[in-house]
């Protein structure tokens, strides 16, 4: 308040005296935390209170302990997060405080000193100044005692340095890595199969089931929002300065700090993107793949609910994508795999093996090999007998979870199985196809022009089925 001019105008000295004279009268400078609202530089670095004993700085040789504690967690594939680490890393302060009260107590007896002094200096001492040395060196080996403040830092800075990152969890599963021993065991033995003869290396199938719908919305779009954003909106404290400096000077609000009447009212996600999705886009259907060794692929064999299809339409798809897929018969309930599919799939895999064995010029002597993962489905007990005369009489072996000769163990999929290596590209893939067929691709050759789009009573865009019209 009693600055001299330059300083009082440059530091804006009166603004602080009009909206806050209770901390204009008790500070001689301007606080870092006002300073930062006002435009001003920082001057003062954090200082430590008074009643604050004990180091901060946790030590190498107890953070490397945590980390091992941290990383085998989770190496057994247990839910591990920041807290978590918290956790484990104030129990270690605990431990450590605790053994440095220990040893403090044990150097208050004389002969646990000497004896410690004894161990330090094994040469005779020759003065009292020697001795003196000698036990201050054997005291200052106790460390200080750590105090538990900002656990939550240390542990987000423990977990960059050793690499641990936090990472999307959206699809859990226990998945074998490549070369775990049950992995390496199925590929030996198929790799014996076919190196001894017993099966012939060109007719070894994989196949695998993959969900998709009609049209998969984007996960993230633009939205413009109804308000300028606030450059303030992460630090609280300078917001309510501001809004103290505001009631001060009858300045126009920027916000209300008063708590809001809640209407019950929820707001819907996307915006108006959310509001005009693809027609009947989320009918679910399941997509079984088949490809062989070579890297050649079979025909799709599609499962779908019989509320989505009519018998009519199915016949016509077959007929006319008989190249690409084939419709199983509709199910009731779901279009998920039952035991039942598994049944109406072989009838389906034997006309693939023939088609195969002609391209090949090979004969019904050269026994196949069809592998599939560990799946409920595939190793119902209901009709293992059907699935052993199916592989009697189409001279092939089907290896899955509950086969006699090699079962396939779980978690193979990921890092064993072909096909569910590349479905995540053919989602992509088809994704494009998609965009590309109700014209939303991202140029504007590829977009409908606004005189062409059609609108639906409701008042949003009437998109159209994938193939159809309107």
């Amino acid at each position: 308040m009693y600055k001299w001019a330059k300083p009082r105008l440059a530091q804006n000295w009166p603004l602080l005296c009009k909206a806050a004279p209770q901390i204009a009268k008790k500070f001689k400078e301007i606080p870092d935390v006002l300073r930062k609202f006002m435009g001003l530089k920082g001057k003062f670095r954090a200082r430590l209170s008074s009643n604050e004993t004990g180091q901060k700085t946790i030590p190498s040789s107890l953070m490397s302990v945590v980390s091992d504690c941290v990383v085998e967690r989770i190496e057994l594939g247990e839910e591990v997060n920041y807290h978590l680490v918290k956790n484990i890393l104030a129990e270690a302060i605990d431990q450590w405080n605790h053994a440095v009260r220990g040893v403090r107590l044990q150097l208050t007896d004389p002969e646990f000193v000497l004896k410690e002094v004894a161990k330090e200096c094994p040469k005779e001492l020759h003065s009292d100044q020697d001795v003196e040395q000698a036990i201050e060196s054997v005291q200052k080996r106790v460390d200080e005692h750590l105090q538990e403040v900002q656990l939550k830092k240390h542990a987000q800075r423990l977990c960059r340095k050793c690499g641990i990152l936090l990472t999307q969890n959206s699809k859990p599963g226990r998945h074998l890595p490549f070369h775990h021993p049950q992995m390496e065991k199925v590929r030996t033995w198929v790799n014996y199969q076919i190196a001894s003869g017993a099966v012939n290396g060109q007719l070894l199938a994989n196949f695998d089931q993959v969900w998709s719908l009609l049209y998969r919305p984007a996960s993230r779009t633009l939205r413009q929002s109804s308000s300028v954003p606030d450059p303030h909106s992460k630090e609280l404290s300078l917001r309510k300065i501001r809004h103290c400096i505001q009631r001060v000077m009858d300045l126009p609000l920027t916000e209300s700090f008063e708590p809001k009447p809640s209407d019950g009212i929820r707001q819907v996600q996307g915006g108006p993107a959310g509001h005009s999705p693809v027609e009947s886009y989320r009918i679910p259907r399941t997509l079984t793949t088949l490809s062989w060794a070579d890297g050649a692929m079979g025909r799709g064999f599609v499962t779908c609910k019989s509320d989505h299809m009519s018998e009519k339409d199915r016949n016509q798809a077959n007929q006319e994508l008989a190249k690409w897929l084939y419709i199983a018969p509709l199910q009731s309930k779901t279009h998920i795999w039952s035991s039942e599919t598994m049944l109406t799939f072989l009838d389906f895999m034997a006309g693939e093996l023939r088609a195969r064995r002609r391209e090949l010029n090979l004969d019904i002597s050269q026994k196949a090999m069809i592998v599939c993962d560990m799946a409920s489905q595939h190793s119902s007990k209901k009709f293992a007998a059907l699935k052993e005369a199916w592989s009697q009489q189409h001279n092939a072996v089907l290896i899955c979870g509950d086969s006699e000769v090699m079962a396939i163990p779980g978690g193979w999929g990921a890092a064993g199985g072909p096909n569910d290596g590349w479905h995540q590209y053919a989602h992509k893939l088809t994704s494009v196809y998609h965009s590309l067929a109700i014209q939303w691709g991202e140029t504007l050759e590829l977009r409908k022009r606004l005189s062409e789009l059609n609108v639906s009573p409701q008042g949003s865009i009437s998109t159209k089925q994938l193939g159809r019209k309107c």
